[in-house]
């Protein structure tokens, strides 16, 4: 039908929606059009949720199929109470308390290795931090950081397959890992170890979730760290592409002069200023993709756009093969001088960093998102004829596919360009739709159902790339010439370059080849880089 493909396998029809009105309508549709499940079904008909081999239901919706199936939430039980749980993790994760989770993230931060596979170091970093600065510092001690990692990994390597109907039976990894974290979600819950912590006070908001709660918290674990590991990855990969050295020169210049605003402004005043401004980059942060909004109903808008960076201009001096001076976070200790630059640097939705992230998940977006049609619905097409959809059809975006198509985004949507203006869809008043109007579009959907964490996500990342750059001078393996010197893009050593593998876009964001390609076969969330990607470090400081 045009731009509206409807595809039938094993009995499920699924309608892939690719004009802009209709993608306008698939985020903007109220419940009673478009939504993620028809009705909350009697508790007499569910299956066994928590059942870890349990079978699949062909009737039920596609997001119960993943959080029944994956975390083991019981639909009767979760959805009722969805609504409460987005509220508090957006009371909890306000911009207002970004920076203090900003000093609590970054004072977890360290990287021993002086040359490993960037991914790697990425997971190290991020899964310390992030849990202990959401879950807290006891969960971690009691059950020891190594053990807690190596299952949610192993978890997370496997939970796409986990929420088809393949049986849980033979993916056994799967089901020891996730058994792994409940188990310790289960004895911390009992043993009090979350207490002011974010997930602790968002449980006790919703005490209706505590029959449930390790469940819940295995399914906010994943949400607060599937998508940040490769969306940190990849805006740090391409800010260490030869082509994209002006634009980490840039960062790096700004991250030494940005300060929280003067005493005439407190931080959480100014905080809430820069979420109500339209002149930033973000309306949101980077957050947890569809299948989050799928788990916890959170997908998530996007980002408002700025033609223009807040950053100084790169000096001339400023090139490719000289770093910018690092902060020096040793002797800026006892101040804080050093720490508040990154931590402000990273709050600041305004700046290059906040675009080098929102390209970066632009262009390595999730391949589907998917709701369900509530009603009968009179689908919009290219043609300007409707197109029948019946209710309780399955609809589909494809955020890939979308940000390299021409009517999106313009000019040269495969380009890696952190200054581009957002999207922008001639004819169609998509980009009105509340989150999307920004550089990573479609990537956290918009309207209502928006990622409850995107805020302290969004930071997050730009903490985690800033926390690199300005601490390690790095440099791509594959970006050395003969002599082991920085190489450009018209000097590399071909034989290192990571080939294209099949994927519909493979020039996407890195055109020589640099970087190992993204895995196209994954549809939820962020794409992983299927190879890795080998660093050399060398500490600054």
């Amino acid at each position: 039908y045009g731009d509206i493909v409807r595809v039938s396998l094993g009995g499920q029809c699924m309608t892939y929606l690719f004009g802009p009105d209709a993608v306008k309508l698939f985020f903007s549709a109220s419940d009673d059009q478009i939504g993620f499940r028809q009705a909350i079904p009697s508790p007499s008909s569910q299956c066994c949720c928590c059942d870890i081999n349990m079978t699949c239901n062909p009737g039920r919706p596609a997001t119960e199929h993943f959080t029944g199936r994956v975390f083991g939430l019981p639909s009767h039980l979760f959805f009722p109470h969805h609504t409460a749980l987005l509220q508090g993790l957006r009371a909890q994760l306000t911009p207002a308390k970004l920076p203090s989770h900003g000093h609590a993230l970054l004072s977890s931060m360290k990287l021993e290795s002086d040359r490993a596979d960037l991914m790697c170091s990425i997971k190290d970093i991020l899964f310390q931090a992030a849990v202990e600065s959401v879950f807290g510092s006891a969960f971690l001690q009691w059950h020891g950081t190594a053990q807690l990692q190596k299952a949610f990994f192993a978890f997370e390597k496997g939970f796409e397959l986990a929420a088809s109907p393949v049986p849980h039976f033979f993916q056994p990894s799967f089901c020891k890992a996730r058994q792994t974290l409940l188990q310790a979600f289960r004895v911390s819950w009992a043993a009090g170890h979350f207490g002011d912590t974010v997930v602790g006070q968002l449980l006790q908001e919703v005490p209706e979730l505590h029959g449930i709660a390790p469940h819940v918290l295995l399914a906010l674990l994943w949400a607060s760290l599937a998508n940040t590991i490769p969306a940190t990855f990849w805006a740090l990969a391409f800010l260490l592409l030869p082509d994209n050295q002006e634009h980490k020169q840039q960062i790096l210049l700004a991250l030494q002069s940005t300060r929280f605003p003067d005493t005439h402004t407190s931080v959480p005043d100014a905080q809430a200023q820069q979420e109500k401004s339209h002149n930033g980059r973000f309306s949101a942060a980077v957050g947890d993709s569809e299948a989050v909004a799928a788990g916890l109903a959170a997908a998530a808008p996007g980002f408002d756009a700025a033609t223009h960076p807040n950053v100084p201009p790169a000096s001339e001096a400023a090139t490719s093969e000289t770093a910018a001076p690092a902060l020096d976070m040793q002797t800026a200790a006892p101040d804080g001088r050093g720490n508040d630059s990154l931590v402000a640097g990273a709050c600041d939705r305004s700046s290059l960093l906040a675009g080098c992230v929102a390209e970066a998940v632009r262009v390595r977006a999730p391949g589907v998102a998917v709701r369900m049609a509530t009603c009968d619905l009179a689908m919009p097409s290219a043609s300007g004829q409707s197109v029948h959809i019946s209710k309780g059809d399955m609809l589909a975006v494809s955020p890939y596919e979308s940000h390299h198509d021409p009517r999106f985004f313009q000019p040269w949507p495969a380009r890696f360009d952190p200054n581009r203006g957002g999207l922008q869809c001639l004819g169609s008043s998509l980009h009105e739709v509340p989150g999307i109007s920004g550089i990573a579009g479609l990537v956290f959907g918009g309207g209502r159902y928006r990622c409850p964490g995107r805020f302290f996500a969004e930071m997050e990342v730009a903490l985690t790339v800033a926390f690199f750059l300005t601490h390690f001078k790095m440099q791509l393996v594959s970006c050395q010439d003969s002599h082991g010197q920085p190489g450009s893009a018209q000097a590399i050593d071909h034989t290192k370059q990571h080939k294209p593998m099949g994927s519909a876009f493979p020039e996407s964001g890195d055109p020589h080849g640099l970087l190992p390609q993204a895995e196209t076969r994954r549809q939820v969330g962020i794409r992983w880089p299927k190879a890795p990607c080998e660093i050399i470090f060398k500490r600054l400081q």
